[in-house]
């Protein structure tokens, strides 16, 4: 066989072993079936879950909700974070149902379609059968305040006689009833008009001496020092434990129970302390129907909805 000849067969020859190698590292480059199985399992989950909490395809799937004064992107943002946490620690995942109003969300407590919720004490005191309060915070609490306008000359309750109450809504339980109830316990039956929100209660009352205005003291604390000082509070109501964490009664004692003490855990880790902050929540403890909320009931505030 000629040099040349030689030549030929050996470059046919690393071309061909060249060729058979590159097929084998395609071959092998390809995902298993195992592989592509656990990928569309892990794919169909993460789709699936929009949950927070629990990633694990054994948790359990839960729903919350909370009172929609805020858009869903701000529910979301609030709630997401304490949602993870409890869910991670009790393999649970909480789906975060969204309601358009408050009668949608009441609407919804009546039917027991949700799981957890933060709940008014109103509205705990009158869905005591359905929902029982497992959290509420230590330090904090929910009281009515009557404000006038600092140039109406009002300076306490009997100085009030025919002025236009301005209330949030009819349903909030210390902006509205609680207010109501020291109006009428004091002989003042007023005409109301609805605003919305606490923040236009306290505009109102700014703009026009002639109106009174019911708030709560946190609402107020949190306005501008400009608006504040165009205000007096002229009158204070009872004062109740704030809203609770509550859960449907439909569900195992036991795991109701698992929540109650991820709440907990979370307040003993001083890195989660920005998480129960946020909800407003910082100091929780568990709640006791009787002791906390079981009072409400007997002032009647379902004589005052609209």
């Amino acid at each position: 066989m000629s040099q040349r000849c030689f030549e030929i067969l050996k470059i046919i020859l690393s071309l061909f072993i060249f060729l058979a190698l590159s097929s084998c590292k395609l071959i092998n480059s390809q995902p298993t079936q195992e592989q592509l199985s656990a990928s569309t399992n892990a794919d169909t989950l993460a789709e699936k879950r929009n949950c927070a909490g629990s990633s694990s395809a054994q948790a359990q799937r839960r729903t919350f909700a909370a009172i929609p004064r805020f858009s869903a992107s701000d529910i979301n943002s609030l709630y997401w974070p304490l949602l993870t946490q409890l869910g991670e620690q009790t393999n649970t995942c909480f789906e975060i149902k969204h309601h358009k109003s408050n009668e949608d969300y009441l609407e919804a407590i009546q039917a027991e379609t949700i799981d957890y919720t933060f709940m008014c004490p109103f509205q705990q005191s009158r869905h005591n059968d359905k929902y029982e309060p497992i959290i509420r915070d230590e330090k904090r609490s929910i009281k009515g305040i009557i404000v006038a306008n600092k140039n109406s000359g009002i300076k306490d309750v009997n100085d009030i006689s025919n002025q236009m109450f301005l209330a949030p809504f009819g349903t909030a339980f210390g902006a509205s009833l609680l207010n109501k109830d020291y109006l009428a316990t004091n002989g003042l039956n007023l005409p109301f008009r609805y605003v919305k929100t606490h923040q236009n209660v306290y505009r109102g009352v700014a703009n026009d001496p002639n109106t009174i205005g019911g708030g709560v003291l946190t609402t107020y604390q949190r306005e501008h020092e400009n608006l504040r000082s165009q205000l007096t509070i002229v009158a204070e109501t009872e004062e109740f434990a704030a809203h609770p964490f509550s859960a449907s009664k439909k569900l195992p004692k036991q795991e109701i129970q698992r929540i109650q003490e991820a709440w907990l855990n979370i307040r003993q880790d001083k890195d989660q302390a920005s998480i129960l902050e946020k909800i407003n929540l910082p100091h929780p403890i568990p709640a006791n129907y009787a002791r906390d909320y079981a009072g409400i009931k007997k002032l009647d505030l379902q004589k005052y909805l609209p």
